[in-house]
Parts: structure tokens; sequence; C-alpha cells
């Protein structure tokens, strides 16, 4: 959620990442203890800021996210550290990003967050993406993940009628959660 400064109406265009790079934040799972939230932003220096004032689940899990997806997920090490120890269940991807950090990420890796930058490399992503994908959606055809992954590589390479076609899969699976409502925004606003 970002602060509103102007006439009220939200002009912006969500992030789209392959979901086995995605940090999971409370909306994927809901928040299991309530949080002042003052409006959380992605930009790093806020969560920070937001987690120093007032450490819970949510705070924590918005500085984790931002940390990793900046390329500085040792700038989370403490809220990863009062997370694991809080003993709070967390999603599978999130718990395996804490144990990571704990562990002592490097603090240049950004490989995981952000796909190489090399047009070649992305195609090539993406080719392999479709074929993984489409591996899990035989074994389980019912796993929305890869369906959003499907839909994000057929965009990447320029498949337009196989992105939005592989959209509509997900969002008959599960059309009220935030995540692929958000998806699907961004494949109707850029694809």
């Amino acid at each position: 959620m970002a602060a509103r400064s102007d006439d009220g109406h939200r002009n912006m265009v969500p992030r789209w990442r392959y979901t086995g790079r995605t940090p999971f934040n409370a909306e994927h799972a809901g928040s299991p203890q309530p949080c002042k939230i003052n409006a959380p932003s992605a930009d790093l220096s806020v969560a920070e800021a937001l987690w120093r004032t007032d450490p819970c689940l949510v705070h924590a899990v918005e500085l984790i996210s931002s940390a990793c997806a900046s390329g500085r997920p040792l700038l989370a090490l403490e809220s990863a550290a009062w997370l694991h120890s809080a003993k709070i269940r967390v999603p599978d991807a999130l718990s395996s990003m804490i144990d990571w950090i704990l562990k002592g990420a490097p603090s240049s890796e950004r490989a995981w967050a952000t796909p190489d930058t090399s047009d070649q490399s992305g195609l090539l992503e993406a080719e392999r993406t479709i074929r993984n994908s489409r591996t899990r959606l035989r074994e389980g055809p019912r796993n929305v993940a890869g369906w959003l992954d499907l839909s994000l590589a057929n965009c990447v390479l320029g498949q337009t009628d196989a992105a939005r076609r592989a959209m509509r899969v997900a969002l008959a699976l599960a059309p009220n959660h935030r995540v692929i409502l958000r998806s699907a925004a961004r494949l109707l606003a850029g694809c």
C-alpha cells in the first residue's frame, strides 16, 4: 500500500516477478498478530524505520522483502532473527529466505531477486520457465504459481495470447487472491 497525496487515485503498475523469487509478505498468508501499519512502502529506508519504531510481524516481513528485493539482504538480519526466534508460522518461501539471511547471505547477491539484465538470458529464463511450468502443471493442474509463471514467461517472449490464457486459468483457480489480481493487472497493463 502506498500513501496518497494526490487526488486519491492510485496510478501505479504492480511488480510482476516469477513466483520463485517473489518475497512473501503478510498479504500472502494473513497476519496472525495485530500491528499498527503506517503506510508500508517497498522503499527500504521506510521499511527499516517502521521496523525500528514498531517491531511486529508485518514490519519484519516488509523489511525482509524490501532488503532482499533491493539486493541488500543483510539489512534485514535483525528482523529475520526476530522472526526466527518468535517461532511464528510463516510460508515456506519466507522461512527459506529467513534461513538464507541468517546463514550470512552475501550482500552482493541479487540473482534470486532480479533476473539477469541481458536480454538473451531473460529469454532463456522465460523458455526454461515455460518448460518447468508445464511439467509442474502436468503433475498438478491446480498449481496457481505454475500458471502465473507460465503467464509471465509467455509475456516475456511476446506470446500475449498464451500469457492471457494462462492468467485466465490462474484467475479461475483463485479469483480473489490479491497477488493474482495484481499480476493480472500487470499483464493487462504491459504485455
